[in-house]
């Protein structure tokens, strides 16, 4: 969830996506492509950024143009958390 609630992220495995939701309306509003299978996505907690996680590595997206930030090698992405 959006720190505000007006939206949802949600991540496909098999597609290589990142859905972002309005919650109001129900209606898919973007949808980011990555070059890997994702496993898990979460908003920051002031809301400017999307952290996703693939197999090898953790992604940062900004939350308003949905540009790729920063991408931080990692192979142990299962203990990913957003605070």
């Amino acid at each position: 969830w959006s720190p505000n609630g007006t939206h949802l992220a949600s991540v496909c495995y098999d597609m290589s996506r990142i859905f972002i939701w309005n919650t109001e309306t129900g209606l898919c509003e973007m949808i980011i492509e990555y070059d890997e299978p994702l496993r898990k996505v979460g908003w920051s907690s002031e809301g400017r950024h999307i952290v996703s996680c693939s197999d090898t590595s953790i992604q940062m997206w900004d939350a308003l143009t949905f540009e790729l930030e920063h991408r931080m090698l990692n192979k142990y992405c299962d203990y990913f958390s957003v605070e």
